[in-house]
């Protein structure tokens, strides 16, 4: 696993190993979905942590614990 950011405390993580990599569906993006902080999240071969509210069309799968 790589852990790559995009925007800065937004965290990705990809799996170096091509044959470990997931690749999930995006929901309806024609629907606007709004993602409390704290979520996880698939996104087409990542993962992704969001740490604020954000607009999103990830798979979610669990949650984090807050500070």
């Amino acid at each position: 696993m790589i852990g790559i950011g995009f925007y800065r405390d937004y965290p990705f993580a990809i799996p170096l190993n091509i044959k470990y990599r997931l690749s999930v569906p995006k929901y309806n993006p024609y629907i606007e979905l709004i993602h409390p902080d704290g979520l996880c999240g698939f996104r087409r071969n990542y993962v992704a942590i969001c740490p604020i509210e954000s607009p999103g069309d990830y798979q979610l799968f669990g949650r984090t614990i807050s500070a």
